[in-house]
């Protein structure tokens, strides 16, 4: 073997164990916008690991909610598709007191019914969305600028352009949810709930 070729074979040694390290390097370094609250890709796991634990730990302790705000935590720490009577009387628990938080509960039971595989609803999800993001400060008049239906565009600020809800408007159409807008409008009204109709308000 020539001392070219001893050369050549040490250099493609070189490369390849400076490629594995860049690789591995990069498959542990942080991202970016967690470089300030974790110092290496261990401690990020480290506190992964200990919210994963902490979450279980609560899930068990909230087998039985004893009131609305437990209702609610049992739902945000759980999958949207649990099908068990606690997580199905959490639900009701949180709907039956959505006057102590609409803003908060609202989205929660949107996002439920807009997400979850057994209990998928989207007239109560696009009702609890016009609810829960009302009191967000999004704005709730009917203004289609797109011309489109069922595809709706408001304007800036309305709450129906948001992703999740603007496909809840395709799926139940203008007049489907026009019908909505008056039953949640109306429990805004009953509740003492401030709207803001258009975004300029």
């Amino acid at each position: 073997m020539s001392v070219f070729e001893v050369g050549f074979g040490i250099f493609g040694i070189a490369a390849l164990v400076a490629i594995v390290i860049c690789l591995h390097r990069r498959r542990t370094a942080l991202p970016s916008h967690l470089k300030p609250y974790f110092k290496n890709s261990d401690e990020l796991n480290a506190f992964d690991k200990k919210e994963h634990s902490a979450q279980a730990r609560r899930r068990k302790e909230l087998m039985d909610p004893s009131n609305v705000q437990e209702a609610a935590e049992y739902l945000s720490i759980n999958g949207y598709d649990v099908e068990n009577s606690t997580f199905a009387q959490a639900l009701q628990m949180v709907e039956a007191n959505l006057k102590d938080d609409p803003s908060d509960y609202g989205q929660l039971l949107g996002e439920i019914y807009a997400f979850s595989k057994v209990y998928n609803n989207p007239e109560k999800s696009y009702y609890y969305y016009y609810i829960g993001l009302s009191q967000y400060g999004f704005s709730v008049a009917f203004k289609d600028e797109n011309h489109d239906p069922p595809y709706y565009c408001g304007p800036v600020g309305d709450f129906r352009n948001e992703s999740q809800v603007s496909e809840l408007v395709n799926e139940l159409g203008f007049d489907r949810t026009k019908q909505i807008d008056l039953r949640a409008t109306e429990w805004l009204k009953l509740n003492n709930c401030e709207v803001k109709a258009f975004p300029e308000e």
